[in-house]
């Protein structure tokens, strides 16, 4: 779960489409904001929980918030930070919008034009009154302007520094956000971890979630005492309270001071005493998946879902210091959520600013409902996809059987136990571009050395398929030489092949990613037959009408046109 401020609330959109799926958490990690969900959905918590849309309720009006004696005294999110805090930061967040709400107050453009137009009739009108009574004042206002300059720029001077030397520090604490982390993940475990004998209401930790039996949890930081990322997790910080790893992991510089800590940390070659300062995570790792690494390593099968959160539209009217923070922060989720298992990075699109931590719960909700319907769509692709292409090749398998035992006797030597006839999908996966990657496969042995074969798009036959868009056909003993080279990790039993590429609709804006259905046998051609050539073009062509229907019937190119990071 990404880092993003008041961004984060788009989170639970995507908890709640998760949780719909009825999808087992096997391990959560989250950085910044992602950090905060990440921590309540280990305790226990629901993406409803969180943020519910429909009922139109989110944590804060939730125990153990409330009125009541014992209750947390907090009803919004600006209060997880100080008064004052939270005050300066509002004037922060206004300020870059002034110049916008005065020159652009409109979204109607002839509103606009007409507003543009009232502005300049006014100001020469202005300007023409002067020059015409009062042209004394006229003469004498750059000396005022200057005069007023002079008086200010001190003073002006002197509130950069101290706003600078604040920033430096931090402009508020975590001490409520560590509040309150600690107060619900210890109020939703209380009846676990009396169960578990532990006896504590407060100051839950790693080791504590670990015992109750919470997925694993891991929530990064930057150490700036050792200069490098810092990962809390139960088995390398134990003992460290899960809100002070929450509290470290949000810690923007300039909004919030730098969160202490002094633990012991825990490697594989020995344990380590930590003390020092540590700001947001998001500086060394925003979506970080990687994390997750010895858990995909226990489940192999269970594949990563990445949220990351980001704006509906580009963004490249940035001044270069603001757009080179973002990258800082955003640049580096690629190679964090590179892994050769099964993941979905799903964007989250919001509305929200980072500091947007005041917006009305209406829009709240509307990002939580617009994050819930984005997951719900990818996951719909994402868990459909991989059931329809392994059916779709299945089912074509058993076609292909039946039209290679019709031809038994005509077009080959029959061998019984040993004739076999294949099927895979291809597809490039990730960010590959000059690579096909076999991903669905039937007819296929253990032994096959080819059951995951990637190949390259250029000089191969899957390659040569798609690049002319035909179907491409090799015998490989008739005598002369394959077609394309053939990779020393093929099947090197195969005496025939056949290649298809897969078409679809796409995008106007989207490039079509390559889909190519491979088709192999190892049967022994009767070539001596008379009516050998008529056999092998009628066997070629009953085998592409039928892949070439069923494709198209059910529209197999639509589920490889996403990352395919998830096949």
């Amino acid at each position: 779960m990404q880092g993003g401020g008041a961004k984060g609330v788009a989170h639970a959109g995507g908890l709640i489409a998760i949780e719909e799926e009825m999808l087992s958490i096997k391990g959560i990690a989250g950085t910044s904001a992602g950090s905060i969900a990440a921590a309540l959905v280990a305790a226990g918590y629901t993406g409803k929980e969180l943020a519910d849309p429909k009922a139109q309720k989110h944590l804060f009006l939730r125990p153990p918030f409330g009125t009541e004696e014992g209750s947390l005294p907090y009803s919004k999110p600006t209060q997880l930070f100080t008064p004052l805090g939270w005050f300066v930061l509002r004037i922060l967040k206004t300020i870059p919008g002034v110049p916008n709400r005065i020159l652009s107050p409109f979204s109607n453009r002839w509103a606009l034009y007409c507003w543009w137009i009232l502005i300049f009739v006014v100001s020469a009108g202005a300007l023409g009154w002067m020059t015409l009574y009062e042209p004394k004042a006229l003469r004498a206002l750059p000396a005022i302007i200057w005069q007023s300059l002079k008086f200010a720029a001190p003073w002006l001077l002197l509130g950069l520094v101290f706003l600078f030397v604040w920033g430096l520090w931090g402009i508020t604490s975590v001490r409520n956000v560590r509040k309150i982390i600690d107060r619900v993940i210890a109020k939703k475990l209380s009846d676990r971890l009396k169960l578990a004998g532990i006896n504590k209401d407060c100051n839950i930790t790693f080791a504590d979630m670990d015992l109750v039996g919470c997925p694993p949890l891991k929530i990064i930081a930057t150490n700036t005492a050792t200069e490098s990322l810092e990962l809390f997790c139960a088995e390398r910080t134990p003992d460290v309270a899960v809100a002070d790893a929450v509290a470290a992991s949000i810690c923007l510089p300039i909004i919030f001071k730098p969160k202490r800590l002094i633990f012991t940390r825990r490697t594989p070659f020995a344990d380590l005493k930590m003390k020092g300062k540590f700001l947001d995570g998001g500086l060394v790792s925003n979506l970080p998946a990687w994390a997750l690494d010895e858990e995909r390593l226990l489940h192999p099968g269970v594949p990563t879902i990445a949220l990351s959160l980001s704006p509906p539209a580009p963004v490249n009217n940035k001044f270069w210091f603001a757009a080179l923070t973002g990258t800082v922060v955003n640049g580096s989720s690629e190679v964090h959520t590179r892994t050769p298992n099964k993941i979905l990075t799903v964007a989250l699109e919001t509305n929200a600013t980072l500091l947007d931590f005041d917006m009305p719960a209406t829009s709240v909700y509307a990002e939580v409902a617009a994050a819930q319907a984005r997951v719900t769509k990818e996951l719909s692709v994402a868990l459909r996809g991989p059931v329809v292409l392994q059916q779709a090749v299945s089912e074509l398998h058993k076609e292909l059987q039946a039209i290679l035992d019709a031809f038994r006797n005509h077009l080959y030597y029959p061998n019984p136990g040993k004739d076999r006839i294949r099927i895979g999908i291809s597809v490039q996966r990730g960010n590959s571009m000059k690579t096909l990657s076999t991903a669905f496969t039937a007819g296929y042995r253990k032994a096959d050395p080819d059951g995951e074969l990637t190949v390259l798009l250029k000089d191969s036959h899957a390659g040569a398929a798609w690049a002319d868009g035909a179907v491409i056909v090799d015998d490989f003993g008739s005598g002369t030489a394959p077609r394309f080279p053939v990779s020393p990790r093929a099947w090197s039993a195969k005496t025939w092949l056949l290649c298809l590429p897969v078409t679809g609709a796409t995008k106007p804006e989207q490039k079509a990613r390559p889909i190519v259905i491979t088709i192999d046998s190892n049967v022994a051609f009767n070539r001596a037959s008379p009516n050998f050539n008529q056999h092998y073009r009628e066997f070629c062509t009953f085998i592409t009408a039928l892949v070439e229907g069923y494709t198209e019937s059910m529209d197999l190119a639509q589920y490889a046109q996403g990352a395919n990071t998830w096949l």
